[in-house]
């Protein structure tokens, strides 16, 4: 399946919307492989997939990510010689945070971790300021505590991306891409020859002017012909 998928690529490379659209979906495989190495505490993988997105912040002009990705990637880079401690304690997968232990490849940023706690129980109704003022909010968490306490407070947790609902609302996503891109302007579809180098909107239809076609089509090839890292 792979292999013609990839035969299927090399044919339609002439296909500007198709090329775009291509390159499109290679971003989104880098997202993914960011994502992955976060919730499964892969520290390799991690610097792995910043190394891969830089050229795509330089192709298009992402100043700050392009100025500070570059930075971050060169100094983690150095950890095993600069502070091989630091590196080793990385390598373990300590650069996240596990909430949980009943379930694996759910690892959190730190930053996300403390808005999911922290910063969360601060702006709600019942955090750190509600709970100071609230009576039953106080008698509520005593409740709680002294039921964990004699064994009936233990809860199994249910991952959100496993419960019935959730996986039918994905399914239904997922369903409904083929009828989403036949109602607009299909990228990966047969174009007649004299479209295939017009670079088409999906939603319009409109065609973009041969200038930002050139900018958006050799715009990753334009910065890997530069001396970058």
């Amino acid at each position: 399946m792979i292999d013609d998928f990839s035969k299927f690529v090399i044919s339609k490379r002439k296909n500007a919307t198709f090329s775009f659209w291509d390159s499109y979906l290679e971003m989104v495989d880098i997202v993914l492989l960011l994502t992955k190495a976060t919730r499964e505490s892969n520290w390799n993988l991690h610097l792995a997939a910043i190394r891969e997105v830089l050229p795509w912040m330089f192709a298009y002009d992402r100043t700050n990510y392009a100025r500070y990705f570059l930075v971050y990637w060169l100094e983690m880079s150095s950890l095993p010689s600069a502070h091989l401690e630091i590196y080793l304690e990385l390598g373990r997968g300590n650069f996240t945070v596990q909430r949980q232990d009943n379930h694996g490849f759910s690892s959190l940023a730190c930053d996300m971790a403390i808005e999911k706690t922290a910063n969360r129980d601060s702006k709600s109704r019942g955090g750190m300021t509600g709970f100071t003022t609230n009576k039953f909010k106080q008698r509520a968490e005593i409740t709680r505590d002294r039921a964990f306490m004699s064994g009936r407070g233990e809860r199994s947790n249910i991952r959100k991306d496993l419960t019935e609902s959730r996986l039918e609302c994905d399914e239904n996503a997922v369903q409904s891409i083929p009828s989403t891109i036949s109602n607009l302007v299909n990228p990966f579809g047969d174009e007649p020859d004299e479209d295939a180098t017009n670079l088409i909107h999906l939603s319009s239809g409109l065609i973009a002017s041969p200038e930002v076609r050139s900018d958006l089509m050799t715009a990753y090839n334009t910065y890997l012909a530069q001396e970058y890292p």
